[in-house]
């Protein structure tokens, strides 16, 4: 087929996909999700901090999910890991509180799990977490 655009002629090209759904995969959506516990990861560009949920609702209920954060010190208000940890909270972290995995666990947020496509295959991730209105 050809398309007249202007004076300049362009040929579409017949590009063919296939599509395939894997039920592996949450599809991206908001989940109602608790907090499990923490692990860490080095990476190339220093320590990942691996947040593990549950999904609470819905059709996936039951389901793990996890989504990673970089360890910076200090930790600040405009860091991913502080906005992860003030939705889990519920408020905003104190000036010197310690928070462990301990006072974490069992707390619940909101995620926006995510399809993440790479080289080597596609998974969930958290990427968002936002405040469970209580």
């Amino acid at each position: 087929m050809t398309i007249q655009n202007g004076n300049e002629k362009l040929k579409k090209s017949s590009v063919s996909i296939t599509v395939s759904s894997s039920d592996d995969l949450i599809p991206d959506s908001l989940c109602h999700l608790v907090f499990r516990r923490f692990s860490t990861k080095t990476m190339g560009y220093g320590e990942g901090l691996i947040f593990e949920f549950i999904i609470l609702k819905g059709d996936y209920a039951g389901r793990e999910v996890t989504g990673m954060v970089t360890r910076k010190e200090p930790l600040t208000a405009k860091s991913k890991e502080w906005v992860w940890i003030k939705a889990l909270l519920g408020r905003e972290p104190l000036d010197g509180e310690r928070v462990d995995e301990e006072i974490l666990v069992g707390k619940e947020a909101l995620g926006h799990v995510v399809q993440v496509v790479k080289r080597a295959g596609t998974y969930n991730r958290v990427d968002k977490l936002i405040p469970v209105r209580r």
